[in-house]
């Protein structure tokens, strides 16, 4: 048999394999499009609409409801343009993925299977299409790894830069990155690190101006983004800082994100001691923010997602560029030794982990694929509506739990008694004081078709109010047959009413039917508001 041959057949059979789910994938999962993506977007459409930068479309309750500055920027351009927003976040996911594919192929001089798998995975299409900053910021961490890894000091400041703007979890850059470059490892062995620790750290360099540049040249850019927040804002960091973070710790959550850090350790057997206490910081701090943090949108393993990925896309490079072997001894004898190439190791525990992060990412397919077709019929339908019909029944603002789609098609003030889009129930809460500002005269509720879940973020507390204010309740708009919005507003209106009715036709059905009613559809008719 000629072995050779057979090989590159085999080679090419398992690409051909993967880039067909790849394309399965992207054709089923890439309609999908996230509520908290329009947090972002509305920011670009308020200051084209309005010339105002907030998450309302006036200052009242300033608010940077954003993770991400540099998404709320983009949003800018569709809007200033008149393209359908969501239409251009789609493209823009598309040439991201194109150009990860084509740059990761070349960095790994070909090794583009173990890329292909991480793509062919439905929760990372989701990622990739979901419109909000996932994708750009794996490959961009990933991207940096592999700066600090060879040492291009220019590159690695600025893709930390570049980084500040698109999730905070990044700003621990600016202490991490200057430390590695102030600090010059000897290149030695784990073994003679651990037989000699005190000559190890002797025989540290420490380069001062290396390592003060690179901290000035990331402090300026950073201070300058919190100095124009806490200006423009009253507060130097993102809302969702206040309304996330702060709760119990979960042992759960610390072992799930934590299992992701053990692929590190295969960085000290090839000597890259620095780089691997650099991750671990990094990841480490990460595993235990998410660990103590409200992560209300954890679809398809998304915060797993930030601190696998990353890791991964590292190691895929890392075993396209590492030759040698080591020894796995399974007896006393030398006979028993087994060689095993350094690649070879590195490509099994990426699959052992791809493996463990598919498991976690536990979100149905059908779930994914109907989630955004039932939100333009609810969500998307009821702020188009309250857009439509302000005037015509006085209406200045609303109130919802859920901050994206209905609040961006409204252009009206909106009220997120959540918290990520209101800075003043972040700090306080919800209260009749604060109603009475707003100046609500709709509210829509999370429920079930059976009650009002009143329990949940400050709802009660707004119930009593719009029951004082005489309030009457209109309908359900439902999102699925278990999630609706059910509303209250001080006047019948019978074009809510008309959204109740559709919505309830269409989305009352279980995922599984609609996935089977919606499935020949082309992905490309939901990428649209």
């Amino acid at each position: 048999m000629d072995f050779p041959r057979f090989k590159r057949m085999s080679t090419a059979a398992l690409i051909t394999i993967l880039a067909v789910c790849c394309l399965i994938s992207l054709y089923v999962f890439s309609r999908f499009t996230v509520d908290d993506a329009f947090i972002s977007w509305r920011y670009g459409k308020n200051l084209v609409d309005f010339g105002v930068w907030n998450y309302n479309p006036t200052m009242l309750d300033a608010t940077q409801a954003y993770t991400s500055p540099i998404f709320a920027v983009l949003a800018i351009l569709p809007n200033y343009i008149g393209m359908d927003v969501v239409l251009f976040f789609k493209l823009t996911s598309t040439l991201t993925l194109i150009a990860f594919l084509l740059w990761i192929y070349k960095a790994t001089h070909g090794a583009i299977i173990l890329p292909l798998a991480l793509v062919g995975l439905p929760a990372t299409v989701a990622h990739i299409y979901g419109g909000l900053e996932t994708f750009w910021f794996v490959i961009l961490v990933a991207t940096l790894l592999i700066a600090l890894y060879e040492a291009r000091v220019k590159y690695a400041v600025a893709i930390s830069i570049l980084l500040f703007l698109v999730r905070p979890e990044t700003w621990l850059f600016v202490f991490l990155v200057p430390l590695y470059f102030f600090i010059n490892e000897p290149q030695t062995s784990l073994r003679d690190v651990f037989l000699a620790p005190a000559q190890y750290f002797k025989n540290f360099r420490f380069r001062p101006l290396s390592g003060a540049g690179v901290l000035i040249a990331l402090s300026i850019p950073l201070l300058l983004y919190f100095a124009f927040h806490k200006v423009h804002f009253g507060s130097a960091l993102p809302n969702t800082f206040y309304v996330k973070s702060g709760a119990p710790l979960s042992i759960a959550n610390l072992v799930k994100f934590g299992l992701f850090l053990l692929p590190i350790a295969c960085l000290l057997i090839l000597s890259r001691l620095k780089l691997a206490f650099f991750m671990a910081a990094f990841f480490g701090a990460m595993v235990l923010s998410y660990s103590t943090s409200n992560l209300q949108m954890d679809y398809a393993g998304r915060f797993a997602f930030h601190i696998f990925a990353p890791i991964y896309i590292f190691f895929c490079w890392l075993a396209a560029r590492t030759n040698g072997r080591f020894l796995i001894s399974t007896d006393a004898q030398p006979t028993q030794l087994i060689r095993l190439r350094f690649q070879t190791a590195i490509n099994l525990m990426c699959l052992l982990f791809l493996g463990c992060f598919a498991l976690i990412s536990d979100n149905t397919s059908a779930h994914l694929s109907t989630y955004y077709p039932r939100a333009l019929l609810s969500h998307a339908e009821l702020g188009k509506t309250l857009n439509l019909i302000s005037e015509k029944y006085r209406i200045r603002s609303f109130s919802i739990g859920d901050a994206g789609m209905a609040a961006y098609h409204s252009k009206i003030n909106s009220l997120d008694n959540v918290g990520l889009g209101s800075g003043a129930v972040a700090r306080g809460g919800v209260s009749g004081q604060l109603l009475d500002l707003y100046g609500i005269d709709v509210v829509a509720f999370h429920a079930r078709p059976e009650k009002i879940l009143l329990e949940d973020h400050h709802q009660q507390t707004i119930y009593d109010w719009a029951v004082s204010q005489g309030f009457i309740e209109l309908c359900d708009i439902y999102w699925q047959k278990d999630y609706t919005l059910r509303i209250f507003s001080r006047k019948p209106i019978e074009e809510i009413s008309q959204i109740c009715n559709s919505s309830f036709l269409a989305n009352s059905r279980s995922n599984r039917q609609m996935l089977a009613d919606n499935i020949i559809t082309p992905p490309w008719s939901f990428w649209r508001e």
